[in-house]
């Protein structure tokens, strides 16, 4: 995902919209298509994602956009097609009774003519209605070095903002001076670095209990171990960003009524375990396997810095362990800087550096 192409990051509540929230939004969406028209061709046209009608296209210029991050991944183009199509249509219905979803998948789109010419994908990390995150910018080949990502992302600030954002955050491929320069100009900041990780030969690793610790199934109806974990485990430095709060964590009784539908959906089963001392979460693992091929398994370890040296090991291989009965397909999983215990147990059973990121973050200036 180079910076010029891609920037990624990650994104309840049950009631209706109000009308005086739709208003606000379609108020919103037309000072987002007066961003653009300014200064740009006059073919150029900006709009709200649509997400199921603009579906295929999205997914056609995401596999020429970042076709050797696809390639780099073992992702198939078509095996997305599918997986989206049974997953969008749910997705968007559920957006529009539950804020949760909603505001979850915000998406601008820049037409030029009849082509998408570019996207910004964004939304709110979890129910927490200050903290937003751009997850996706992407322009078409033919259509760059035309200012377009630039009016996208502004767009998507603007609209984040109206609705409640007092920080967006983003990640970038810190080889992508392009895009990294973009985002400073814009007045995002630097808070912190990791490094994506990649295994592609999973090796052969038992399923062990983890001796001296409490380990246990994690639901996700139980959030209230993951936030104290990351509550602790966060740097100051991100926090001051991305802090971590409970309304990020908690999840309403819609979306764990629906969870096992949306993953079976997708294709995946989650896993999740938490480790305890003395009656605290002291580390986590969460295991996101898909069950068809030509996709790529996810892994997610936290582990607080005094405890890591004992327990990253044991929790790699557990994760290992676990992905024995999923096809095999590459793993990946993604480390912060200074977790240098977790880096080197990766780098011991064979996962090697894909990419580094550089995650930036914007104070807005409210309305």
């Amino acid at each position: 995902m180079q910076r010029a192409r891609l920037e990624t990051g990650t994104a309840g509540g049950s009631a209706p919209p109000t009308g005086a929230a739709l208003a606000g939004k379609a108020g919103v969406e037309r000072r987002a298509r007066e961003v653009f028209v300014e200064g740009a061709e006059s073919e150029e046209r900006i709009r709200p994602l649509d997400l199921v009608g603009d579906l295929a296209r999205l997914c056609r210029l995401g596999a020429v956009a970042f076709a050797e991050e696809f390639a780099r991944r073992g992702i198939d183009f078509e095996t997305t097609l599918r997986e989206q199509r049974r997953v969008v249509p749910l997705v968007a219905l559920l957006g529009r009774i539950s804020p949760f979803f909603r505001h979850a998948n915000h998406g601008l789109v820049c037409e030029i003519g009849e082509e998408i010419a570019g996207v910004v994908l964004f939304g709110r990390l979890g129910s927490e209605p200050t903290q937003w995150e751009i997850g996706t910018v992407a322009t078409a080949p033919e259509f760059r070095r035309r200012g377009i990502a630039r009016r996208l992302v502004r767009a998507a600030i603007r609209e984040a903002t109206a609705f409640g954002a007092e920080v967006v955050s983003l990640k970038v491929r810190s080889d992508n001076e392009a895009a990294y320069g973009l985002y400073r100009s814009l007045g995002f900041d630097h808070y912190n670095t990791s490094v994506s990780m990649k295994l592609e030969d999973l090796p052969e690793v038992p399923m062990e209990s983890i001796e001296g610790w409490n380990i246990r199934r994690l639901p996700l109806s139980e959030w209230r171990a993951r936030f104290e974990l990351a509550r602790r485990a966060t740097p100051a430095r991100v926090q001051s960003f991305a802090p971590v709060t409970r309304r990020r964590y908690r999840r309403s009784a819609l979306l764990r009524l629906l969870a096992p539908l949306l993953m079976r959906l997708a294709a995946v089963s989650v896993r999740s375990w938490v480790v305890e001392r003395s009656g605290e979460a002291v580390a986590s693992l969460r295991v996101l396997a898909r069950t068809r091929p030509k996709m790529t398994h996810e892994v997610k370890l936290v582990v607080l810095p005094e405890v890591a040296d004992a327990l990253a090991e044991p929790l790699v291989r557990r994760a290992l362990a676990t992905l024995q009965r999923f096809p095999r397909v590459f793993v990946e999983t993604e480390v912060a800087h200074g977790e240098e215990a977790v880096l080197r147990t990766l780098e011991g059973y064979g996962f090697s550096p894909m990419e580094q990121w550089d995650w930036l973050g914007l104070r807005t200036l409210r309305p």
